[in-house]
């Protein structure tokens, strides 16, 4: 009976120390994600900002489910991305959450915590679990990080991130144990991340540079499968220079919408693909450069559209900048390998967005969201390395204090930043103060303040206009005249102006000046202004629907309900299309003219 007893109390003795070592292993995951939760919790309730609705609420290929949206979605890009996972994983939160913007931050929220949680697993894997939950809180608490949680958009970064986060530890894992088919999967998770978005497009580097971190065993390199990996990411990167092509082409305007520098230089690119040609980007790598370590380590003036001072000469911030950048490269050499591998993670993944390969942006909060790990890292293990070397208590529980002082400074700082991605006019105020000399900025709160109804969105596009005036800036001061002050004839004035070298105006300015003849009263000079958009192209909708009204004023009903049936065809995609009331009304902005309209000519 003893015996008995005492084997019995042996198996409990196991199965408590189980169960104890389970919960300290969910421990810093429950840390993890319990700061996660207190920072971003109210994204839930936050509408959509800036491009969501090119995104979402305008792209209607993600609305519906039907095999000719998840052809479009697999052979077409978007925005000038080729993307389709992140396309499609839109589609099904569409089909759950419609058009309401809870269930896309919900999504967003838990993409980024599985991402917190990931990237304490992969840290932890290679270095020790303190440096790894430290890291990982870290990158929890780091306010950059906002612009990619709050923004529903960036669901391809954070599922991006994912995918590469699991390809990672498959790689590792088939690095200790040799198994062909973790080299399969590592191979598979890849391309799902490169198929949401390519900021992980450097990954074989990544794994290169893990391979070689360990100098305590042979440098056994496996390269047939980094070969493959490599193959992979050069198919993607091709893929993505074709598809961004356009994009590259127009980025000039919107480089020049961030650049601080002198109105002589801002001429130097004029002529060139993009803001001050390659050379301009080459002179300006080092200081991007140094603007990301820095932001890494004291993350400060965030905001959506940050200003940059951009060098178009080699002079001598140009060369100071250089020279610092350099030395910090040559530094690399004489660290341990371990801790460069971490350096490297860095640098790899801040590649692709330091224009070599120019987009419409210098630089953005969230083009930290992976590579700022690389310097958590570094520094998590240069802060343990200086505990374990003092020998007072008192100095290291001071030390450690100081630590935790840091990382809540840190959260907090995150907590007030999230407040800004609320709505477009809180996002867009709280800009504009860092970027007031941007034409961009001034546009983007105009542009808000005009959906929202309140404010001064007149002046704020007459501020764009005055820095710069693009065409586009134009137009919406234009339709701001019409819209919010009623004074259709100075709006027409300002469309008649950007008339250029005898060139035809774009339709879509066409279709605003007939809508203002129209809105003023002038009918025949409305049916002239849509005739002539007519003859450029029959087939425009906007200007079918503008025809459709002039014809009800004038009583044509027949004519009229023909219109509104052909305009609605061409926008057959378009799933508000089959609600006429609410396709009218998002054009026309005039729900009781809509109505009449509708009542009119009858059913459609």
């Amino acid at each position: 009976m003893a015996e008995a007893l005492d084997r019995l109390q042996s198996i409990f003795s196991i199965v408590d120390s189980a169960q104890s070592r389970g919960w300290r292993r969910c421990l810093p995951y429950a840390l993890l994600v319990s700061v996660t939760l207190a920072i971003y919790l109210r994204t839930l309730a936050y509408g959509f900002v800036w491009d969501d609705a090119q995104y979402i609420v305008d792209n209607f290929t993600i609305q519906s489910l039907r095999w000719e949206n998840l052809r479009t979605i697999w052979t077409t890009t978007h925005l000038y991305n080729y993307a389709p996972l992140h396309l499609l994983m839109l589609s099904l939160i569409h089909a759950v959450s419609g058009l309401d913007p809870f269930g896309y931050h919900l999504v967003q929220f838990l993409l980024h915590g599985i991402c917190v949680c990931l990237v304490y697993q992969l840290i932890e894997r290679i270095e020790s679990s303190r440096v790894a939950l430290v890291s990982a809180l870290w990158f929890a608490v780091y306010a950059p990080n906002v612009e990619t949680v709050a923004w529903v958009s960036e669901t391809k970064s954070t599922l991006a991130f994912i995918f590469f986060l699991i390809s990672f530890l498959f790689f590792i894992r088939h690095r200790k144990q040799a198994r062909t088919a973790d080299a399969v999967w590592c191979g598979i998770f890849l391309i799902l991340s490169l198929l949401t978005k390519v900021s992980t497009i450097v990954a074989p580097a990544v794994f290169l540079a893990y391979d070689l971190r360990d100098v305590r065993r042979p440098l056994q390199l496996k390269w047939r499968s980094l070969l493959c990996y490599t193959a992979i990411s050069a198919t993607f990167a091709a893929i993505h220079i074709v598809s961004s092509r356009v994009m590259r082409q127009g980025a000039l305007e919107r480089l020049r919408d961030a650049a601080i520098t002198s109105p002589a230089e801002l001429l130097t690119g004029s002529s060139a693909t993009y803001f001050g040609g390659f050379w301009t980007h080459v002179l300006n790598v080092s200081g991007l450069l140094l603007h990301y370590l820095r932001m890494s380590i004291v993350p400060r003036d965030l905001s959506p559209w940050q200003m940059v001072n951009i060098d178009t000469t080699f002079n001598l911030h140009a060369a100071l900048m250089w020279g610092i950048a350099l030395a910090l490269l040559l530094g690399l050499n004489w660290m341990r390998p371990a801790q460069r591998f971490w350096a490297f993670w860095f640098l790899l993944f801040l590649a692709p967005v330091l224009q070599m390969v120019p987009n419409a942006t210098w630089v953005a909060d969230r083009y930290l969201y992976i590579p700022a790990i690389g310097i958590f890292v570094l520094l998590s293990k240069s802060f343990f390395h200086a505990v374990d070397m003092t020998s007072s208590i008192l100095l290291r529980a001071a030390t450690e204090a100081a630590a935790v002082a840091a990382l809540f400074l840190l959260g907090w700082q995150a907590h007030g930043y999230v407040s800004a991605w609320s709505d477009d006019v809180a996002l867009w105020s709280r800009a504009l103060p860092r970027c007031e000399q941007s034409a961009f900025c001034h546009y983007k709160l105009g542009d808000a303040l005009l959906d929202a109804g309140r404010g001064e969105p007149i002046a704020h596009f007459q501020h764009a206009v005055a820095i710069r005036p693009e065409v586009n800036y134009q137009i919406a001061l234009a339709r701001a005249y019409t819209d919010e002050a009623g004074d259709y004839l100075r709006a027409n004035q300002l469309y008649q102006e950007m008339q250029q070298d005898a060139k035809p105006l774009p339709l879509r300015v066409i279709t605003s000046i007939a809508r203002n003849y129209y809105l003023a009263g002038d009918l025949e000079k409305a049916e002239r202004a849509i005739g002539a958009g007519l003859g450029l192209n029959p087939d425009f909708s906007s200007l079918l629907v503008v025809k459709s009204f002039v014809l009800w004023r004038r009583q044509e009903f027949t004519n009229a309900r023909s219109t509104l049936r052909q305009a609605l065809e061409i926008n057959r995609a378009n799933p508000q299309a089959q609600h006429p009331p609410k396709f009218l009304n998002d054009f026309w902005q005039r729900p009781a003219e809509v109505g009449a309209l509708l009542r009119d000519v009858g059913p459609l």
